[in-house]
């Protein structure tokens, strides 16, 4: 869909901006909600949500948009043009799943290196959180992907650029 390598910069910062908010928001949901007391209120256990996917986020959007950048999209479009779809929801499929195959277990275990030098794991511990929270992370990346992040993602782009993506 991007022509440019202006168009594609921003296509991923969009990209990034929408999935790593998600699963920023998503995993701290996950760790947090058994946490939450019942003396809190739930104005404040959102509120305490919020500020942990913002960080979480702010922790890991640059790696997320270089590794997406620079690797994955080439490899994942490479990837997908051996498979020569003919259906373009399936080639975004495919593209997708390569995608998340590639992003999921780094940023996975990005975001557990983060916890086990805060609580000092030892690498079986670091094993034993990353592998589960990898294939947990993989299917709803790549469900949120198709649903819901890349239908939005390529809205917001061709509204951006409805007047170049015409003239091409």
């Amino acid at each position: 869909m991007p022509k440019t390598t202006f168009q594609r910069f921003i296509f991923t910062c969009f990209g990034v901006l929408f999935m790593a908010t998600t699963m920023a928001f998503f995993n701290k949901y996950i760790v947090m909600d058994p946490k939450f007391g019942q003396d809190m209120t739930s104005a404040a256990k959102y509120a305490a949500l919020w500020k942990a996917t913002g960080i979480a986020f702010s922790q890991k959007a640059p790696l997320a948009f270089i590794l997406q950048f620079f690797i994955v999209q080439k490899f994942a479009g490479k990837q997908t043009a051996k498979f020569h779809p003919d259906n373009v929801v399936l080639g975004y499929m495919i593209r997708t799943a390569f995608s998340v195959m590639i992003m999921c277990p780094i940023m996975s275990l990005y975001s557990n290196l983060f916890i086990a030098v805060q609580y000092h794991w030892s690498f079986l511990d670091l094993l034993y959180n990353w592998i589960p929270k990898m294939v947990i992370n993989g299917f709803f990346a790549y469900g949120i992907q198709m649903l819901v992040l890349q239908p939005v993602n390529r809205a917001v782009f061709r509204t951006l650029f409805r007047r170049q993506l015409q003239k091409a």
